[in-house]
């Protein structure tokens, strides 16, 4: 239930800024090939990032626990930004497999940080739900 809490708020969170950024910047920001449409790129991309930013959240509570010290949000948005920078980089290195591609290294800083910014927004409201409904 907590991964499943984690994976869609990021996955939704992932689509959007990706959909914004290729809405606006459709030269800089591709989505699908030949073979995979638009839709399907931008899912199974982001799905496979999202898929990423959830195990390293179980690994780095695991960390936590084991260290009995809690990251602060500082530490949890750096985290986040260099799993989102990698993450993005990897996938846009297999555009043909994924579906999606990026100009330059830039593009990828900047779709990092809007990322970063809304997945930290949004999983600090998920916590507080999750915490709130137990």
């Amino acid at each position: 239930m907590v991964l499943s809490m984690t994976f869609l708020p990021l996955l939704v969170v992932n689509i959007l800024v990706v959909f914004v950024a290729n809405a606006f910047f459709p030269e800089v920001v591709v989505l699908g090939t030949r073979s995979i449409s638009p839709t399907l790129g931008i899912f199974l991309s982001m799905a496979v990032l999202a898929m990423v930013n959830t195990l390293v959240v179980s690994v780095v509570r695991g960390y936590e626990q084991s260290r009995n010290r809690m990251f602060s949000s500082t530490e949890w948005m750096v985290v986040s930004f260099v799993v989102s920078f990698l993450g993005i980089w990897m996938i846009a290195r297999v555009p043909e497999k994924l579906g999606l591609g990026v100009a330059s290294w830039t593009v990828v800083l900047v779709l990092a940080l809007a990322m970063d910014f809304l997945q930290g927004m949004v999983m600090m409201q998920t916590e507080k739900w999750r915490k709130k409904s137990s």
